[in-house]
Parts: structure tokens; C-alpha cells; sequence
């Protein structure tokens, strides 16, 4: 299997995985949702961060700002990925 194909899986398992998960926040007990959401969002970047540092792998940031495009389209998709 190519790697970026690999990549393309990973993405879309990830992002069911984050989309589907909070269909069970109704099931714990005492919690509420808007709380829980809340911290998965302010939770997600810092673990992501950390996930990086210990696989000691670094960003290629001026790489990644270079691309305008690509960077105007994550930006669009994190916004309507707040809303949803």
C-alpha cells in the first residue's frame, strides 16, 4: 500500500473517530456535553504537540506557510469543523 493512500485512511479513520465520538457523551453519567467538548478542544493541540515531541518528528512550518492555499483551506475546514 503507497504511503500516502496509508495517510489518506489514517486521515479518514481519525476524523470518523473524532466526529462519532461525541455520540457517546449522552451515555456517561453527570457529565455535561458542552464541558466535555470543551476539553477535547482545548486538549487536542497541546497531546497533539506532545505526540510530536516524544516521536521526534518536527513540523516543517516554513514550509507549511509558504503554501497559502493550503493553509486558506485548513483554516476554512477548522472553522466549519467548529460549527458542526
Amino acid at each position: 500500500m503507497k504511503i500516502q493512500t496509508q495517510g489518506n485512511l489514517f486521515a479518514a479513520a481519525a476524523f470518523a473517530v473524532w466526529g462519532l465520538l461525541p455520540l457517546y457523551y449522552q451515555f456517561i453519567p453527570n457529565a455535561n456535553v458542552f464541558e466535555l467538548l470543551g476539553y477535547r478542544l482545548v486538549f487536542s493541540v497541546p497531546v497533539m504537540l506532545v505526540i510530536f515531541t516524544l516521536l521526534k518528528r518536527r513540523l516543517p512550518w516554513a514550509l507549511l506557510w509558504q503554501d497559502k492555499r493550503s493553509s486558506l483551506l485548513c483554516l476554512v475546514a477548522s472553522v466549519i469543523m467548529c460549527f458542526s
